[in-house]
């Protein structure tokens, strides 16, 4: 018996689907290359793109779907993935997210990229990411931060926060606490068309960074970094930010609730912004979280997700990966210790309390 334009389409989907799990997957970086992952995530995106418009489109008219057309462009799909990974160069130093690279690996690693100063991050980032790419600028972050734990929301969080930011689609986002620029991309590249993201971060060497990394994902058109403390810039740039969808506070955790405090009073925090903070939980910012939890002013929901610094205090390196050389705080816990990102509507402006 003949197969059914659905069963082919099913078909379709599980060839697709095979053929992306070494992609998805934790594929050995000795058997494929950085570069070539890249393509074939790309390639993948674009074919599964047309998977899912020829499903959507069998919803509505099963009799447009033509199986033999379907199944034609999934093998081409196969033979152009499988192709692109049979010419891939080695890279010692990639890694997909969640897999520890070995010993040797860490030691190609630390001989080749230093870490003493922000700026430090700057040649593997350009050296392992494509100009344009901001997807390939995250994982090239996330692959440093293996290494050398950074301050980022890292993947898990990343995703989830992204996700939040696409539902709203801002047309003015605000970030406090930038450091290189990770959750800014992540920002820029979900707001509105027109859309602008301001960015507040103290350091003014991390601002530069996150500057050129920003530049570097082409998303330059859609950001703007001032410098300086929160509590003495917010005043500052609060009439040209104006009325923010979207705000990440990603700063100093004891900061959380006083500067709160003052993008309400100033504008920037008022009727439908969605306010995301990070780390509410370790380090924690109690009186932040009591604020947005009590109240009719404010509806909360509180995402909790393992804490993204990838410390390794078996590594005797593990303890000088800060700006300088210097070490972490006593106590700082490793990646895996229970924290959360809280994401809070506000319902109504102050003077409606």
């Amino acid at each position: 018996m003949a197969p059914s334009r659905t069963g082919s389409l099913a078909l379709c989907v599980l060839t697709l689907s095979a053929i992306c799990l070494p992609v998805q997957g934790y594929v050995s970086p000795t058997s494929i290359a950085r570069p070539a992952l890249r393509n074939l995530e790309t390639d993948t995106r674009r074919i599964c793109r047309g998977v899912r418009a020829l499903r959507a489109s069998a919803a509505q008219d099963d009799s447009r779907i033509d199986r033999g057309t379907l199944l034609k462009g999934a093998a081409l799909g196969a033979f152009s993935l499988i192709s692109t990974s049979a010419t891939a160069k080695t890279d010692i130093f990639w890694k997909p997210k969640a897999e520890v690279p070995t010993a040797a690996e860490k030691d190609a690693f630390y001989a080749k990229y230093k870490y003493e100063r922000p700026s430090d991050v700057l040649p593997f980032i350009l050296e392992n990411s494509q100009q344009g790419d901001s997807s390939d600028v995250l994982r090239a972050l996330d692959c440093f931060g293996t290494y050398y734990p950074n301050y980022r929301l890292g993947p898990t969080k990343g995703d989830v926060f992204e996700d939040i930011a696409a539902g709203i689609a801002p047309k003015t986002a605000l970030e406090i606490g930038t450091f290189w620029g990770y959750s800014a991309i992540r920002t820029a590249r979900r707001l509105q068309k027109g859309g602008k993201l301001f960015c507040i971060e103290y350091n003014p060497n991390n601002a530069e960074v996150a500057r050129k990394l920003i530049e570097h994902a082409g998303l330059q058109d859609r950001v703007k970094i001032f410098v300086g403390k929160s509590t003495w810039t917010i005043p500052k740039v609060a009439e040209e930010v104006g009325h923010a969808d979207l705000v990440l506070l990603d700063h100093n955790k004891k900061l959380y609730y006083p500067d709160l405090l003052l993008l309400e009073k100033h504008g920037i925090v008022g009727k439908g912004t969605m306010v995301a903070a990070d780390n509410v939980i370790f380090p924690g910012a109690p009186d932040f979280l009591d604020y947005v939890k009590t109240g009719p002013r404010w509806e909360t929901k509180l995402v909790e997700e393992p804490l993204e610094y990838d410390l390794d205090a078996t590594d005797p390196r593990g303890v000088f990966r800060g700006e300088g050389g210097k070490k972490w705080k006593e106590g700082t816990k490793s990646a895996g210790t229970a924290d959360g990102i809280s994401f809070s509507r506000c319902l109504g402006d102050v003077t409606a309390a």
